[in-house]
C-alpha cells in the first residue's frame, strides 16, 4: 500500500500560516455569497472538502475542485460528491447566509 500525500503545505484554501486552518478561499477566488455559505458550514464539511481538493495529484485537478468548492458555495449548495441523502440540517442555514451576500 502506497503511503498517503500530504496536502501541501500552502494552497489557496490553507494559509501558510495554520496547517490545519479550514478557512474560506481567499484572493481572487473568493466572492462575498461563497464565504458566507462556508462561514456557515460546519467544521466536518470544511474539511471533508479541503482535504477533497488537497488529494488531488495534479494542480489543475486541484484549481479545478477549488472552482468547483467556490461556485457552489456561492450557489448556497453542497459540492457533488456530498450531494446524497437528504440535506444536513445546516445547508439551510447556509445557503441562506450565501444569499444574503449575493443580495438575493
Amino acid at each position: 500500500m502506497a503511503p498517503r500525500r500530504s496536502p501541501p503545505s500552502s494552497s489557496p484554501t490553507q494559509p501558510s500560516s495554520g496547517a490545519g486552518s479550514t478557512r474560506a478561499p481567499s484572493g481572487s477566488t473568493r466572492t462575498p455569497a461563497a464565504a458566507a455559505f462556508w462561514d456557515a458550514a460546519t467544521p466536518s464539511y470544511r474539511k471533508i472538502v479541503v482535504h477533497w481538493v488537497h488529494d488531488a495529484k495534479q494542480e489543475a485537478t486541484r484549481a479545478k475542485r477549488l472552482h468547483e468548492l467556490v461556485v457552489d458555495s456561492a450557489a448556497g449548495r453542497l459540492v457533488k460528491f456530498q450531494r446524497y441523502g437528504n440535506p444536513p440540517a445546516w445547508l439551510a442555514r447556509a445557503a441562506a447566509a450565501a444569499a444574503a451576500a449575493r443580495g438575493s
